[in-house]
This record gives C-alpha cells, sequence and structure tokens, in this order.
C-alpha cells in the first residue's frame, strides 16, 4: 500500500479507495495464486 494512503485527508481517501483498493483485490489474487503454486512445489518437494 502506498504511503500516501495512510495520511488522513480527503484526497488520500478518494486516492485510496479508486486506486489502492483495486490495486489490493488484484494483489490479492495473484497472490493466492501464487501461495497456491508454492505451496504445491513445496509439498512435492517433501514427498
Amino acid at each position: 500500500m502506498p504511503l500516501h494512503c495512510h495520511f488522513d485527508n480527503t484526497h488520500c481517501h478518494i486516492d485510496y479507495f479508486n486506486h489502492c483498493h483495486f490495486d489490493n483485490n488484484q494483489n490479492q489474487k495473484k497472490l493466492k495464486t501464487d501461495n497456491y503454486q508454492l505451496i504445491k512445489k513445496l509439498a512435492r518437494n517433501l514427498i
């Protein structure tokens, strides 16, 4: 999350909801996929 999102002002909130929030949703989906791949890889190595 960009640092400017931490400052409590109107511009920041507009920024946060228009930009950060959307980015965050995209990143979460990607992270879940990446983590899933990583776990599968680790599991294969353990067996």
